[in-house]
This record gives C-alpha cells, structure tokens and sequence, in this order.
C-alpha cells in the first residue's frame, strides 16, 4: 500500500516488437524504476515479476542484471 500516484504508464520492451534479444531488454530498461515485467511463454504458461528500483547491470556481456537491494521485489505466477 503506498499513497504514491501512477504519473506515467511506459511500454518499454515488447520481444514480439523490440526482438527476443536480451541486450535490447538492457537497452530499453536500464534505469527504469517501478517496472512490471510479463511473460507469455508458447506453451501458454503467464508469469512475471515487479521491481520499485532502477535496473543495473553488473556485466551485461554476461547477461546478469537485477534490481538491487529492493525489498519490494517480487515474482508472481499465473
């Protein structure tokens, strides 16, 4: 619960638009903050997570990137 208003709603990566490309998730996320991710898999499964802090990237040649240090993150299935 927060008494904090939703100012702006941004679609920031779509893989079916952008490409099933993980640095261009990076690209397009990094520095973002109170980001909703959802995910369709083929096989009709739906799930997700939420981060109130901004994306870092530790070493995106590696692929490793998260939320930092936020106790508010959470993953969810549908």
């Amino acid at each position: 619960k927060t008494n904090k208003k939703i100012k702006k709603i941004e679609h920031l990566y779509q893989a079916s638009i952008n490409g099933d490309n993980c640095k261009t998730f990076y690209k397009l996320c990094e520095k973002k903050e109170n980001t909703l991710v959802l995910v369709k898999l083929k096989d009709g499964h739906h799930f997700g997570g939420f981060a109130s802090k901004t994306w870092e990237w530790e070493d995106i040649s590696k692929k490793v990137g998260y939320p930092k240090g936020d106790n508010k993150a959470f993953l969810f299935s549908l």
